[in-house]
């Protein structure tokens, strides 16, 4: 009897034993399957390949508005179908190699720009190699009262504007009023801005205005202050200008433009930065030509003639 329950009890250890083998060669082979340190952010694994939390991240930034759930599960998805075609030897295809080869190429020569970056003393030697470039005009908002006149109006013209500047000098202040106001209107004859007191908006010094004469630009910009201009009397045109707004001459500072000025650094010398990185890529490979396309310069082949069909 007691050999006998030792017997029964010696099986269950023995059972015990094999069941803890199996469990500890079970934890084995998840600890394998377990991402290595390489793939520690790993998100997902299909097939033999490692998903990565960056992937998701890429892939996100394709997709604008999936949940996180939702971008794994069509990432997995494009993954899978991506292995698909490889197995089909789908990658060598003429049109896919295309679109990798623009790809890669695209991806490489984006380093350019990084490569393209001034630091500050660069940029202020570009603001002031190029110092014309940021002069500010002068500028001055104008309304204007215009008349036009044949020779025998001359002296009428003189004394409608002359009283024209004196009714407004006359008039109580009022910061509502557009430039002459209600005067542009009796004194005007310039349909576009009568009945706007005569408005023309900002008038530069080194421009030409569409409306108004060299002459009355000059007398704008000789004036130190705003205020109220004597008559210009011109050919065939009188004129009674109001400086509403004068600003001098200026020029744009250096922080003013730096980001204009980095911009266009990048842009021009990421293009040199480009050409050397294309020019050091060919370098590094041996390049041979095969077919007629090995000669480019060889004489183009006449067309073949035509025999003519005897008479």
């Amino acid at each position: 009897m007691k050999k006998e329950r030792l017997l029964g009890c010696l099986a269950v250890f023995a059972s015990l034993g094999l069941t803890a083998c199996k469990e500890v060669k079970t934890v084995e082979k998840q600890v394998e399957s377990e991402p290595s340190n390489e793939v520690v952010d790993a998100v997902a694994r299909v097939g033999e390949v490692w998903l990565l939390e960056e992937d998701l991240t890429v892939y996100r930034e394709r997709r604008p508005g999936l949940s996180r759930e939702k971008a794994l599960q069509e990432l997995i998805q494009e993954e899978a179908i991506a292995q698909a075609a490889l197995r089909e030897k789908l990658d060598q295809d003429a049109e896919t190699k295309a679109a990798w080869r623009a790809t890669l190429a695209s991806r490489f020569l984006s380093q350019a720009e990084a490569i393209a970056q001034p630091d500050e003393e660069q940029l202020r030697e570009s603001w002031e190699a190029q110092n014309e470039r940021w002069r500010v005009p002068a500028q001055a908002r104008v309304a204007a009262i215009r008349r036009r006149f044949t020779e025998a109006e001359v002296e009428s013209v003189r004394e409608s504007l002359s009283l024209a500047a004196r009714e407004f000098r006359e008039l109580p202040a009022d910061e509502n009023r557009k430039g002459f106001g209600a005067l542009a209107a009796r004194f005007s004859d310039e349909p576009n801005t009568r009945y706007q007191g005569g408005t023309l908006g900002w008038v530069s010094s080194d421009s030409e205005h569409l409306l108004l004469p060299p002459q009355v630009t000059e007398a704008i910009f000789a004036e130190p202050e705003a205020g109220l201009l004597e008559p210009v009397v011109g050919e065939g045109e009188g004129w009674l200008i109001l400086i509403e707004e004068l600003k001098a001459e200026s020029e744009r500072s250096f922080d003013e433009v730096r980001d204009q000025l980095e911009r266009e650094w990048i842009s021009s010398n990421a293009q040199s930065a480009k050409e050397q990185q294309i020019e050091a890529a060919v370098q590094q490979v041996t390049v041979e030509i095969f077919g007629e396309s090995a000669s480019p310069d060889r004489e183009e082949k006449a067309a073949p003639v035509v025999p003519a069909l005897p008479n």
